[in-house]
């Protein structure tokens, strides 16, 4: 059992993913920038949404450079989820024991992944909990920084790859792609 993951606001807006597509489109060159506008202003919302997950899935299938503008949104998405996962529970969920909450999505997700790999490993030696759940967030987001700069990693189906995804599609859904699309109207 899990609970949905929340995102709060960030700089104004709906939430983080929100924020980073329209950051990383105003980052672009003058033309590029026109491009989205020009989209934004011509299509409707789901017309939007659907050219820019289009672009982020080239991403994903290792189509396209973690350096272009959809796969620093990507990186966003991925550390922004990263950032979600309740990691104090994530120790406990490992070894087994009881905890004091439902845990949300990407905690149990994690939690899958990782006891697909040496977790015993990456926590052998540690005093205390939170030293693990430490040790474990650090392992982790080292892991999806290489994932994200690998393009052949992006290709192969692992519980890795499945995570990332995972990760990933949990962020894109709480983009307000009508906020985004108000916002490159002015």
């Amino acid at each position: 059992m899990n609970k949905p993951v929340e995102f709060g606001e960030y700089q104004g807006g709906k939430n983080f993913a929100t924020w980073s597509v329209g950051h990383w489109v105003r980052l672009q060159d003058r033309e590029m920038q026109m491009h989205y506008r020009r989209l934004a202003r011509a299509f409707s919302n789901t017309t939007f949404q659907k050219d820019m997950v289009s672009a982020f899935e080239a991403f994903l299938k290792g189509w396209v450079s973690p350096e272009n503008m959809e796969g620093n949104i990507v990186r966003d998405f991925l550390l922004c989820g990263l950032r979600a996962i309740e990691w104090d529970l994530v120790y406990d969920l490992l070894r087994g024991k009881a905890i004091k909450w439902v845990p949300n999505l990407l905690t149990i997700a994690v939690t899958e992944m990782l006891k697909q790999a040496s977790w015993q490993d990456v926590v052998g030696g540690v005093e205390f909990d939170i030293e693990a759940n430490n040790r474990l967030r650090d392992w982790t987001h080292g892991q999806i920084d290489i994932w994200i700069n690998n393009v052949t990693a992006r290709q192969h189906n692992t519980p890795l790859s499945i995570f990332a995804i995972n990760i990933y599609e949990v962020v894109l859904s709480s983009v307000d792609w009508k906020a985004v699309v108000e916002d490159l109207k002015k």
